[in-house]
């Protein structure tokens, strides 16, 4: 029962092996998305352009969270808490200390068919737009 455990409850069947392959979390994706209605959208993988109306707010700093860590202590500079880097990032924060570039991602694209690519450009369609991203091919 997916409603007796917190996403860091031991009871968790996400933090268990078998884990899934990126091609079944979009499918669990798309699966979950259809009920939509009666369930809400996991908060993980809700367009931006769904949560945060960016048209309407003025933002002083946008972070792209694949040119981690650099962005983040940038961030931590400007708004003068660069002395609790080491705390702000700690073991929470599963940062591989590199930017994600297209070799990274590449292996987990080609896990997917073409509906597979075509529902996430859908869904995702306006953030692909408003974060300059190609769609997925």
């Amino acid at each position: 029962d997916p409603e007796k455990f917190t996403a860091f409850s031991k009871d968790n069947p996400f933090l268990k092996p078998p884990y899934l392959t990126f091609s079944e979390l979009v499918d669990h994706m798309e699966r979950e998305m259809l009920i939509e209605n009666t369930n809400p959208r996991e908060g993980h993988w809700t367009p931006v352009s769904e949560w945060c109306d960016v048209c309407r707010n003025k933002f002083d700093y946008i972070i792209k969270l694949e040119n981690e860590p650099e962005e983040l202590l940038y961030f931590l500079q400007k708004v003068g808490l660069h002395e609790d880097r080491d705390e702000l990032l700690s073991i929470h924060n599963n940062s591989t200390s590199k930017p994600t570039n297209q070799n990274d991602i590449q292996p987990f694209i080609s896990q997917l068919n073409d509906h597979q690519k075509q529902f996430l450009n859908k869904v995702f369609e306006n953030d692909l737009i408003m974060f300059g991203y190609e769609t997925i091919t």
